[in-house]
């Protein structure tokens, strides 16, 4: 894997990623985009404020542009409840990132698992989630082979991320398994 900045703002820092296999073919690309929360007021902060360093941004960048904001899932249903465990904590208190992504993953059938395979994933962490939330999973499909998903803190009403998916359809074997 290799990652790199390709830029900051005020309030944020970009990164790219690339994954490559033994012969430096692309598997797989990512960017994310970053910033620092005050831990007593909750407010993001800007770059300047803890990064003083200058650094050198690559310009080369996996997407044409920075991805915008998913648009608000009108018609998403309840699809799974999942409650926050200790286990899915980060060092900070809260659901780690990557927990999100368990549970959205995990709240799709397990025929349609078996029958796909997550070829993109697109997420926007809106709001944290803590331990013993109860989070409800919920999804709307959309634009064809595009999956929409929604995590919502049942206490609060609180959107907690959202998130969009394409998968495709895994090959058939000659003997008819997939």
């Amino acid at each position: 894997m290799q990652t790199w900045s390709t830029g900051h703002d005020r309030l944020f820092w970009y990164r790219d990623y690339k994954i490559l296999d033994q012969n430096q073919q692309m598997l797989g690309k990512a960017t994310s985009t970053w910033f620092v929360i005050d831990a007593k007021n909750r407010r993001p902060q800007q770059v300047a404020t803890y990064f003083n360093r200058k650094y050198t941004d690559n310009t080369e960048q996996m997407f044409p542009e920075k991805l915008k904001r998913i648009r608000e899932i009108p018609d998403a249903a309840l699809s799974k409840t999942v409650r926050v465990r200790y286990q899915d904590l980060d060092m900070n208190g809260h659901a780690n990132n990557i927990r999100y992504v368990d549970w959205i993953v995990d709240s799709l059938s397990g025929d349609f698992l078996q029958q796909h395979c997550l070829a993109q994933m697109e997420i926007n962490y809106l709001a944290e989630a803590l331990r013993d939330d109860v989070i409800e999973v919920n999804l709307s499909q959309q634009e064809g082979a595009h999956l929409f998903h929604q995590l919502i803190r049942s206490g609060d009403r609180t959107e907690l991320c959202r998130a969009r998916t394409v998968w495709r359809r895994r090959p058939k074997s000659e003997d008819g398994n997939l």
